[in-house]
C-alpha cells in the first residue's frame, strides 16, 4: 500500500478494517448472549475466567488495534521527523522544553505531605515510594503553568490583532 492508494481509497480500507474489528467482537457476544442471561446473577458478575467470556473476543481485539494505532502514532511520527527534520525541528525543541518543565517541577515537588494524603498515596501505591506522587503533582502542576501560560498568550495574541488591525 502506498500513499496514493491510501489517499484514495483509505477511508474504504478503515471502514472495512473496523467491520472485521466489529464482527470479531460481535459474534461471540451474540453466540453467547443467552447462554449468559441464563447464568445465576452471582456467577454473572464474576464470569471473567477464558471459557464461557463472551466479551473476551472483543476486548482483545480492542485492545490489539488499540496497541496496534498507539505503535503506528509512534512509528509514522519518527518516519516523518527524520524524513524532514528541517520542520521537525521546532516540534523536537518544543517536546524537549515540555520533557525539562516536567523534570523541574517533579524535581521540586516536596515529599513531606500531610497525614491523609500520605494514606492515600500508601493505599494506591507501594509503600513508602514517593515517586508516583511526585509524577502525579509534576504532571498537575505542569499542566496547571501550561494552562496559564496558553490564557495568558490568548489575551496578549488578541490585543496584539485588534492594533494590528486597526
Amino acid at each position: 500500500m502506498n500513499y496514493n492508494f491510501l489517499s484514495r481509497n483509505g477511508v474504504s480500507v478503515a471502514l472495512g478494517i473496523a467491520v472485521i474489528a466489529l464482527l470479531i467482537m460481535a459474534v461471540p457476544i451474540f453466540m453467547g448472549i443467552d447462554a449468559f442471561n441464563a447464568l445465576p446473577e452471582d456467577i454473572k458478575i464474576r464470569a471473567t475466567s477464558d471459557e464461557g467470556n463472551i466479551f473476551g473476543a472483543g476486548l482483545k481485539v480492542a485492545i490489539a488495534l488499540g496497541v496496534i494505532a498507539i505503535l503506528l502514532a509512534i512509528l509514522l511520527s519518527f518516519f516523518g521527523m527524520f524524513k524532514n527534520f528541517k520542520e521537525a525541528r521546532t516540534g523536537l525543541i518544543s517536546f524537549a522544553l515540555l520533557a525539562i518543565l516536567f523534570f523541574a517541577l517533579y524535581s521540586m515537588t516536596s515529599t513531606s505531605i500531610s497525614e491523609s494524603m500520605m494514606e492515600t498515596v500508601n493505599t494506591y501505591s507501594t509503600k513508602g515510594n514517593m515517586n508516583v506522587y511526585k509524577m502525579i503533582s509534576g504532571g498537575i502542576n505542569g499542566t496547571l503553568i501550561l494552562t496559564v501560560v496558553a490564557f495568558g498568550l490568548m489575551i496578549v495574541m488578541e490585543i496584539w490583532n485588534f492594533f494590528k488591525n486597526s
